[in-house]
């Protein structure tokens, strides 16, 4: 079966996500899905989504470009592609893609997780704004 995305295309644009070169926004916040899809804008006009399971990346849902081809995990498997079970490191994951996510409430400048964080400002840990994470 042939993706109406290639495999190369997917994998760049992948690549560029690890690497910092282009930028994910999540249209909501990972950290308030426990168990579902995380849809993300890239800020180069593709459109991707992540299936969260239980505060774990599972796979990749769908991803679509900006002229509106799109493939599907389905699409994926039947294509016995190995992109069906693409999976970032952790750090990746974490950086990028702000998962896992559901009251994991973790530092957006440094990374630290947050012993105490409020869920109405959950941003940045007290180092980081100067204080002490009591």
């Amino acid at each position: 079966m042939q993706l109406a995305i290639s495999e190369g295309e997917i994998r760049e644009l992948l690549t560029a996500v690890e690497r910092g070169t282009v930028h994910l926004t999540p249209v909501r916040d990972p950290q308030d899905i426990y168990a579902g899809v995380v849809e993300y804008v890239v800020d180069n006009g593709w459109r991707l989504a992540v299936f969260n399971d239980c505060n774990e990346w599972d796979y990749l849902e769908w991803i679509e470009a900006p002229d509106g081809r799109r493939v599907d995990y389905d699409q994926l498997c039947d294509a016995s592609s190995d992109l069906k079970s693409y999976v970032p490191s952790t750090s990746v994951a974490w950086e990028r893609y702000r998962i896992p996510g559901y009251m994991k409430f973790r530092c957006l400048q440094c990374g630290a997780i947050l012993k105490h964080a409020d869920p109405g400002d959950r941003t940045r840990c007290a180092s980081c704004v100067g204080g002490s994470d009591a």
